[in-house]
């Protein structure tokens, strides 16, 4: 039997199996499972499938990481809404303040941070977090994030970032590795060392 005879008699076999005489009040999904059964990929023209909703996350696909620029930085406070109070330091980077200073109040520094326990310095941190816009503390699926990744294009990438927006099935769980700061979106799953 040559191929095509062989793939017309497996589509007859799937229509039986599909318990079908006639094509008039055929099921599409009964096909589908025949076809499948049959070793056959199921393709119907002309019928749409339901798309499935899909998720999308920004990453930096390129070595050194991910970081928004000072532009990208304001238009997302911006659209969030945040008045920014910036703090250049003189190593070269800024610290974007969502707290004016003078309500910057239980953050631990020099001296106090040296003899603080433990407690204390975590809850430092917590307030550090909550008093300033970091780029690595917004969440990579956030639609501002992904709102200022279109609308800035390149002007949004940090000092070293090529940023980039993905597209993921809704459903899955996913997680962001890299490598040296290349990153990719990767299903999340249990690892053990």
């Amino acid at each position: 039997m040559k191929p095509l005879e062989k793939r017309i008699k497996k589509l007859g076999d799937a229509l039986l199996n599909a318990g079908q005489k006639s094509t008039s009040n055929l099921d599409l999904g009964e096909l589908a499972e025949g076809l499948t059964a049959a070793g056959l990929k199921p393709i119907f023209v002309g019928f749409e499938e339901e798309e499935q909703e899909m998720k999308r996350i920004v990453i930096s696909p390129c070595f050194g990481g991910f970081g928004l620029s000072e532009k990208g930085i304001y238009r997302y406070a911006e659209i969030k809404g945040l008045t920014l109070y910036p703090e250049k330091h003189d190593y070269g980077l800024t610290t974007y303040w969502v707290v004016p200073p003078e309500k910057r109040t239980g953050i631990l520094v020099d001296e106090a941070w040296r003899e603080a326990t433990l407690d204390q310095k975590k809850e430092s941190n917590r307030l550090y977090d909550e008093y300033q816009l970091g780029d690595r503390s917004i969440k990579r699926d956030d639609p501002i994030l992904i709102q200022v990744v279109e609308e800035l294009g390149e002007k949004a990438n940090g000092a070293h970032a090529e940023l980039k927006i993905v597209e993921i099935p809704d459903d899955v769980d996913w997680i962001i590795q890299e490598y040296d700061g290349n990153e990719w979106v990767a299903e999340a799953h249990r690892t053990w060392g």
